[in-house]
């Protein structure tokens, strides 16, 4: 925004569309009880929350233009959300995934989709525990794009080097796993 408060005109960037793909979570702390609910959703008076969790975060990734003031819409190709469990403690992590062919990143939509997947777990168990925290929202890998490849703990890296590290993390992206 402008010095007045005015929004910038947006112009697509002169660049040959490409693979792009971001992968970020959301932890979610959970009380026992909350955990419980989670773990059996015949306890939980809404149903199965991991379920609605992973489909608000496929929708959070695909309405992020509608959600983030001067986000472009992106073609994504793929969502995917996984609600990955502790077995240390009650936690979850939402993990949402997004990929396209195309001119922009999908940092954003896969941010969105993670916040929006743990958002939708708090509601589904506020009833158990309205105490739930929501935190460590932060993107974990991103590859394509002008910037190259970059890995939360890694930092940039060159795209070479991290298909590398894929590869070697059995096709997963290195540092996901929850644990």
């Amino acid at each position: 925004m402008g010095g007045r408060g005015d929004v910038p005109r947006l112009t697509g960037r002169r660049r040959s569309p490409a693979p792009a793909e971001a992968v970020a979570r959301a932890v979610v702390r959970l009380s026992p009880a909350a955990r419980a609910c989670l773990d059996d959703a015949a306890l939980a008076s809404k149903g199965d929350a991991a379920a609605v969790a992973r489909l608000a975060a496929v929708q959070g990734a695909k309405r992020c233009a509608d959600l983030i003031p001067l986000a472009h819409p992106v073609a994504l190709t793929a969502v995917t959300a996984e609600v990955l469990l502790s077995r240390a403690s009650p936690d979850v992590a939402v993990v949402c995934t997004a990929r396209c062919e195309g001119k922009t990143g999908v940092e954003m939509e896969a941010l969105a989709g993670a916040s929006l997947g743990a958002l939708a777990l708090y509601d589904m168990l506020k009833g158990v525990d309205k105490g739930i925290v929501v935190e460590g929202v932060r993107l974990l890998v991103k590859t394509g794009g002008k910037s190259g490849a970059w890995h939360h703990a890694l930092g940039a890296v060159g795209e070479e080097e991290y298909e590398r590290r894929v590869a070697e993390n059995r096709g997963r992206h290195p540092g996901i796993e929850w644990e």
